[in-house]
Order: C-alpha cells, then structure tokens, then sequence
C-alpha cells in the first residue's frame, strides 16, 4: 500500500471512530463535578417548594425528557410519579463543564445546579449530573 493509501485509510479509519464515538448509547456515566446521590430529592419535592436559596446548589432526581439535539448543551428533567408532572428546563451553557451524550432521554438522573430564573420559567443551572 503506498504512503498516501496509508494515509487515506487512517483518516478514514479515525473518522468512523469518531462518529461511532458521536453515536454512543447515552449509557451510564458522571458528568461535571461529583453529585451526593444520596442527597437528592424527587423534582416533584423541589417544585412542590421553592424556598431554596438561589446561590445554595440543589440536587434532585427526575428522568430525562427531551436533550438538545445539536450540541448536547440543554436538557429536560421530569418527573412524573406525582398526580401532575413536572418538567423543567436544565441549561448546561452557564458554567457547567459538561454536555450530555445523545440516547439518554428516558434515562434516570440526579443533578445537582441552582436554581435560576421565575415561573413560568424557572430552569437549573447544573453543575454534575449522574446519568443511570
């Protein structure tokens, strides 16, 4: 095989490798700064009562609903064990060092973040995220 052969072959080759890696199942896994799983409430909880001090972080655990499609930099988190559902936006674009991978919508997750914003458009700002 000549030099450039060689060549095109391993930029194909790492190519590929890259999409598979873009297409991952979404599985389990740690994102941002470490989450006391034990520590987390139901979203229901957290909605149910708001008083948490904004600058204090919050850590709750819902499903994950509906994930930003192009770069992974947003999410929804609900929770739907409750007589209504409640559903609220997680923004990954304030400061976290993390995105989350395509395929986990559905997935349980704890997170923690601060709460930011007002209803009707109250969201969580994260900062770590467990995926299970």
């Amino acid at each position: 095989m000549s030099p450039a052969a060689a060549l095109r072959s391993a930029a194909i080759a790492a190519a590929l490798a890259a999409i598979a890696s873009g297409c991952s199942d979404g599985g389990p896994g740690a994102y941002g700064e470490p989450v006391d799983e034990a520590a987390a409430i139901p979203l229901k909880d957290l909605m149910a009562d708001l008083s948490a001090n904004r600058e204090e972080l919050v850590t709750v655990s819902g499903t994950i609903g509906t994930v930003c499609r192009s770069a992974g930099c947003w999410f929804t988190l609900r929770d739907l064990t409750g007589e209504e559902p409640v559903e609220i936006l997680v923004d990954l674009k304030g400061g976290a060092a993390f995105t989350v991978p395509a395929g986990v919508e559905g997935k349980r997750a704890v997170l923690a973040g601060r709460l930011v914003g007002e209803r009707p458009d109250l969201g969580i700002r994260a900062v770590g995220l467990v995926v299970r």
